[in-house]
């Protein structure tokens, strides 16, 4: 999110963003699954338009970073779902947690309690 905040910010202050993505793309890979490769393009395209000046014409820095901004929309969005639900809760509505009765309130478990 620095880059975003910080005027002549490079490139190369993206390197942790990258490599943040893909972890936590494995760690939730049905919420995040495409914020790496929103990152990897927005990367890649701003590479392109540095290094090569054949490209230059057809390539747009507003475009990539509206590209990382969304990625940066996703990691947040389900980061605030994390903290709010809990991390054993689906993100898609109307899906019951495993363990859970649809029909019953929020929280409660089907299972039977201990019995002393």
């Amino acid at each position: 999110m620095v880059p975003f905040l910080l005027p002549s910010m490079h490139e190369r202050y993206f390197y942790s963003a990258e490599v943040l993505t893909v972890v936590t793309a494995f760690r939730l890979p049905r919420q995040l699954w495409y914020a790496p490769v929103l990152v990897q393009l927005a990367s890649f395209g701003s590479y392109l338009k540095c290094n090569s000046a054949a490209l230059n014409p057809y390539l747009s820095m507003p475009a990539h970073g509206a590209l990382m901004l969304l990625a940066l929309i996703a990691v947040l969005r389900a980061t605030v779902h994390e903290f709010r639900h809990g991390a054993g809760t689906p993100n898609v509505p109307g899906q019951a947690a495993p363990g859970t009765d649809p029909g019953t309130s929020p929280g409660r478990s089907t299972a039977e309690p201990a019995r002393a």
